[in-house]
């Protein structure tokens, strides 16, 4: 059971890391989000941004976990995000997930124990290139996810992220997953 909760979570968070620059850069085109990347933001969004638990990410939440966010990557605290701090950021993440995996029983993806060693019905397909290092290898839209969501806030387009593009860039995506248009999102904009 923890294992496939463990596999879930990551397979969510690697899904939202690879889908957010995609996300935001629908954004700036005033596109809709594909089907697949709004499970993904919402997760996102629930996880940083729905300070009471509710299940439900009003604006207000949006604007106070834009900011909570921006600080975290904005390391030199100049009120700019730059490629340089989203990298970084983007890989602490990446070592917090494989740190959260090698924690698990059985989840060391590289090493005995991994899921190919019980073969159940379960286990899923091993990944190409063997373990994590496959994953790495076929998740370079991951890499790219900094650059595309650089471009897709910086609307001014000083290559740097302000406060303010960051808050934007939140509320507009709110705008783009509140479907039944009740000034929230939760899994009522979702269908079936």
């Amino acid at each position: 059971m923890t294992r496939k909760i463990v596999l879930a979570a990551l397979s969510a968070s690697l899904l939202a890391g690879a889908l957010g620059g995609t996300a935001m850069a629908r954004q700036k085109e005033d596109r809709p989000l594909p089907p697949m990347a709004r499970p993904a933001a919402y997760v996102f969004m629930l996880k940083n941004f729905d300070a009471n638990k509710d299940g439900k990410i009003t604006a207000e939440e949006t604007t106070a976990g834009a900011d909570a966010l921006f600080a975290k990557v904005d390391t030199d605290k100049d009120g700019s995000v730059t490629p340089k701090e989203m990298r970084a950021w983007q890989e602490a993440r990446r070592a917090e997930m494989k740190d959260a995996m090698k924690g698990a029983p059985g989840e060391d993806m590289d090493g005995p124990g991994g899921p190919e060693a019980d073969g159940g019905p379960d286990a899923p397909p091993p990944p190409k290139h063997g373990g994590m290092k496959g994953w790495r290898h076929h998740g370079k839209g991951m890499h790219m996810m900094g650059p595309g969501m650089m471009r897709a806030l910086d609307t001014d387009e000083n290559g740097q992220i302000s406060k303010a593009e960051a808050e934007a860039g939140a509320q507009k995506l709110l705008k783009q997953m509140d479907l039944n248009g009740d000034g929230a999102v939760s899994v009522d904009d979702f269908p079936g």
